[in-house]
């Protein structure tokens, strides 16, 4: 929750394109020493398991794509809800209705 939005806010990641090609995948090296794929797959496979998803952007800049890459993209709830109002006024056998409606 952020002061100042509404509740129930939707947080995305920003996707730059899909990986093309396995050369195209990010490599890092973990703890051990050992080539890894991104995502956690050994290199030693001849495939990432990649191709063709999402390259997610690395929106704060500390190469690692985590929460804090998520941006806020808006609520779904309504600006306005309601039914609105209904006046009627009758006399005799007339009657005037006025309705003002809020909200799609």
């Amino acid at each position: 929750m952020v002061i100042g939005r509404p509740l129930f806010g939707i947080y995305v990641y920003d996707a730059e394109g899909f990986y093309n090609s396995e050369d195209e995948v990010p490599v890092y090296y973990d703890i051990w020493g050992n080539k890894k794929y991104f995502g956690g797959v050994s290199c030693a496979s001849p495939m990432s398991g990649k191709v063709g998803t999402y390259k997610i952007k690395d929106l704060n800049g500390d190469n690692m794509i985590n929460g804090s890459d998520m941006y806020y993209a808006g609520t779904p709830q309504p600006k306005a809800h309601g039914d609105g109002l209904t006046r009627s006024v009758g006399k005799l056998r007339f009657e005037y209705v006025v309705q003002l409606r809020v909200g799609a």
